[in-house]
């Protein structure tokens, strides 16, 4: 399905098509450049997994037309993972700020996920996995309402993360050039280390039987926590 808007002097396209996963992976490895990834968990009778894809640039409509057959979103089975991959044409200078999403909305969770992207945003909500790790270089990772385990990396960037829940938790938030925005529970443990920056709110946690541990890691950045 095909969208025009305006932008400024540019007029601008969108691209949207949506594939259905057949299978129930239990490990999904997501990368993409160019744009964001968003990965939640929905509650839903279908059982089906879906990613949707949007393609946009400004520009000509023919040469986004173009681009849009060229541009490839790859999904393999390799090993025990399913594997997510945009790749990208060159040699489309009459187009300005394209860029490729991947909305990924599943109906269970999974074991494993991984989310790799270069310049752009990653938004991951809700349940969506026992482990995670995410990777972003130029960008900001929003992150709400996960549990388990893993990584959450980001150069030239920020972290802003939420919970609310009272589910097991154990993460790291590793920042260089940016920052790190903690809102969670009274009795979530936080260990922040930092170099050229700021710690703001507050490090006091509550003893509880709940295990939440996030450590963060920031170079030239500041650390802001708040209690829910």
């Amino acid at each position: 399905m095909l969208y025009l808007m305006l932008v400024g002097l540019f007029i601008g396209y969108i691209d949207s098509s949506k594939i259905e996963i057949t299978k129930r992976p239990r490990k999904i490895k997501i990368f993409n450049q160019n744009g964001n990834i968003n990965v939640e968990y929905v509650l839903s009778s279908d059982s089906s997994l879906y990613l949707k894809i949007k393609k946009k640039a400004n520009g000509k409509l023919e040469k986004f037309k173009e681009w849009v057959k060229e541009v490839k979103t790859s999904i393999k089975e390799i090993d025990d993972f399913y594997e997510i991959k945009v790749e990208l044409p060159e040699n489309f200078k009459e187009l300005k700020d394209k860029s490729v999403d991947l909305i990924l909305s599943l109906p269970y969770t999974l074991d494993y996920i991984e989310a790799n992207l270069l310049n752009g945003g990653i938004k991951i909500k809700n349940f969506i996995s026992k482990k995670c790790k995410i990777v972003v270089l130029n960008g900001e990772v929003c992150v709400e309402e996960i549990e388990g385990e893993g990584e959450i990396g980001v150069n030239n960037g920020e972290i802003n993360f939420i919970i609310s829940h009272d589910k097991f938790l154990d993460l790291k938030l590793n920042v260089l050039n940016g920052g790190i925005s903690i809102s969670c529970p009274p009795f979530t443990q936080i260990f922040p280390k930092i170099v050229n920056g700021k710690i703001k709110g507050d490090l006091f946690f509550e003893k509880s039987d709940i295990f939440q541990k996030i450590e963060c890691n920031v170079n030239n950045g500041d650390i802001k926590i708040k209690r829910r």
